[in-house]
């Protein structure tokens, strides 16, 4: 998270990811909540280092929200199954003993073959 006094800011996190390409030659997935979608939009630059990034998006609920200036959509989509805002199947269907059937989803955008196309995720494959 890139928000708050404990974690990095929006500057350190740039530089944290040009340093990650650098050293591996593609950029990480960007885990994000709504909150700090927010604090990363007020950067909306389509050259800036975050949209050479993929999103993973953690939100709970619906996407009528979606960020729409550093990233285009989200490539992973992470939700409550319970609350069954997500594309279906939502439902955890073998659950691990021991864990409820209602956990997080985490959900691609796109078609198993386009993940496997994109996988693992870089700058220069993109979704369509």
């Amino acid at each position: 998270d890139v928000v708050g006094g404990k974690s990095m800011n929006i500057a350190q996190a740039q530089l944290f990811l040009g340093r990650v390409q650098e050293k591996t030659g593609r950029y990480p997935l960007v885990y994000a909540n709504q909150q700090t979608i927010l604090a990363i939009q007020r950067t909306c630059n389509r050259s800036n280092v975050f949209a050479r990034t993929h999103l993973w998006y953690a939100r709970y609920t619906n996407l009528a929200d979606i960020p729409a200036c550093n990233w285009r959509n989200y490539t992973l989509w992470q939700f409550a199954s319970e609350l069954r805002h997500g594309p279906q199947p939502a439902s955890v269907f073998f659950p691990i003993p021991g864990t409820s059937p209602d956990i997080d989803v985490n959900v691609f955008s796109g078609s198993l073959t386009e993940l496997r196309r994109v996988w693992p995720f870089d700058d220069s494959q993109h979704l369509p």
